[in-house]
């Protein structure tokens, strides 16, 4: 679900020229609900962010170019480092420090359709489709 805040982003690139900026993408270690008014200030308060991953910073979330309204983002992947973890699903945001709850905008949340359970050493990998509507 696209947040508030990635509406508003999407609005200043396209209407006032806004710089487009790097995403990052970020694992949720909590059964939560996909919100439109997410903030970064819901990491630590209704999302618990899932930090038990290798990489040091959360990875870049890469979109192509757009082909007919949708477009298919670049394989995000996460390599966990702790048994038994699970990911409830992923955000994506503005800012690249993991655990960061202070800085930038969260553009939107996604629950996976089951938890995803991994231990040491295993990924969790995904791709995430975009789809603008006309209302």
């Amino acid at each position: 679900m696209r947040t508030n805040e990635g509406l508003a982003y999407d609005q200043n690139v396209v209407h006032d020229n806004a710089p487009v900026i790097l995403f990052y993408a970020g694992l949720i270690a909590n059964d939560f609900i996909e919100d439109a008014a997410t903030t970064v200030a819901s990491i630590g308060d209704s999302i618990i962010e899932l930090t038990d991953y290798s990489e040091s910073a959360r990875p870049i979330f890469t979109v192509p170019a757009s082909s007919n309204g949708s477009v298919i983002s670049n394989s995000v992947e996460f390599t966990i480092n702790a048994n038994s973890t699970t990911a409830y699903g992923i955000f994506i945001a503005s800012e690249s420090a993991k655990g960061n709850a202070i800085d930038g905008f969260i553009y939107l949340v996604k629950k996976f359709s089951a938890p995803q359970l991994r231990d040491a050493g295993q990924t969790i990998t995904f791709d995430l489709a975009l789809t603008e509507v006309n209302a």
